[in-house]
C-alpha cells in the first residue's frame, strides 16, 4: 500500500484533482471559499463527497452514503479514474494501534514549520544524523527541517499535517478545537462516521466525526508498480510520488531519487 503524496485538493471551477506536491502542504483558511464556482483549490471535504466536493451542508441528513474521491482522475496521481482510494477504520487501525511496533512507529511533529504526525513504515530505517522521538505528544517532540524531512520522506515516512476543519462555509483553523482530522470510509452511524484526528498532547487516535465537517483526505494505492507513463501531472512540470518506501521525482520522462540520481 502506497500513501499518495501528500493530501487531496480540488478546485471547483476547472474540476481538477491534484495531491499536494508537499506532504505538508495544506490549504488552510481558503476553505471558506468552498463553491462549485471557486476557482482555487480546497483540502477539507464533508465525509464520502466524491460525488459532489463543494457539498458543504449542515445536516447530517444530506451525508447518507459514502462516495470514495479516488473514483475521480487526479492530476498528478497516474490521472486515471479509480486507481487511488480512502483507507478504512479498520486499516487505520491497524497502523496507529495493531501493526508490530506499531506505537515505535507514530509520533507528533512539525515539519517545515507545519505541526502534524509521522507515520513510518513497518521497515523502517533512520536516516543517518537524524533523530525520531517515537509516539511524541506534542509538536515540539520531532522537529524537522525541509533538507531533514526530504531526507525522511525518501525513508518511507508519511506525514500528515493538522489542517483543521470546516463546518460550512466556516474554517475552523487547529488552534481553535485542537485536533484535526482525516476520513475513513467508514460509517459510524447516521450522525458521525470514523476518522483519524491528530491532536496535540495525544498524538494520533481514531476519532468519530459529525460527517457534515470538513476534513482532510489522504488516498492510498495498492499499485505498487505504477508506469511512469501514466504517472503524469497535467500541471506542474514535475511530478513527486512515492513507490516502496522511496521518494521519487518525474520530470521530462525521466525519474529520479530525491538526491537527483536518474534511476530510469
Amino acid at each position: 500500500m502506497i500513501f499518495s503524496q501528500g493530501n487531496l485538493q480540488y478546485n471547483p471551477e476547472e474540476d481538477i484533482w491534484r495531491f499536494a506536491e508537499k506532504q505538508y502542504d495544506m490549504i488552510g483558511a481558503d476553505n471558506a471559499n468552498i463553491s462549485p464556482t471557486y476557482n482555487g483549490y480546497i483540502d477539507l471535504f464533508g465525509w464520502g463527497t466524491g460525488n459532489n466536493p463543494t457539498f458543504a451542508s449542515e445536516d447530517e441528513a444530506d451525508y447518507a452514503t459514502f462516495t470514495d474521491w479516488g473514483i475521480h482522475p487526479i492530476s498528478n496521481g497516474t490521472n486515471t479514474a479509480n486507481k487511488w482510494r480512502t483507507l478504512s477504520k479498520a486499516e487505520w487501525e491497524y497502523l496507529i494501534y495493531d501493526r508490530a511496533n506499531a506505537d515505535k512507529l507514530r509520533a507528533l511533529a512539525t515539519v517545515n514549520g507545519v505541526h502534524g504526525c509521522i507515520l513510518l513504515p513497518d521497515a523502517w530505517k533512520l536516516p543517518q544524523g537524524l533523530s525520531f522521538a517515537a509516539d511524541a505528544t506534542t509538536w515540539a517532540g520531532n522537529v524537522y527541517t525541509e533538507a531533514q524531512w526530504q531526507q525522511m520522506e525518501q525513508a518511507g515516512a508519511v506525514f500528515l499535517p493538522a489542517m483543521g476543519s470546516r463546518l460550512g462555509t466556516k474554517f475552523i483553523p487547529v488552534a481553535a478545537d485542537g485536533s484535526s482530522g482525516y476520513w475513513s470510509s467508514t460509517k459510524d452511524n447516521e450522525n458521525s462516521a470514523w476518522s483519524v484526528s491528530i491532536m496535540d498532547g495525544y498524538s494520533i487516535v481514531t476519532y468519530c466525526h459529525a460527517i457534515q465537517d470538513g476534513v482532510g483526505v489522504r488516498l492510498v494505492t495498492e499499485d505498487l508498480t505504477l508506469d511512469i507513463d501514466d504517472i503524469k501531472s497535467t500541471e506542474v512540470k514535475y511530478t513527486k510520488f512515492i513507490n516502496d518506501g522511496r521518494l521519487l521525482i518525474i520530470r521530462d520522462n525521466k525519474v529520479y531519487s530525491a538526491i537527483g540520481m536518474q534511476v530510469k
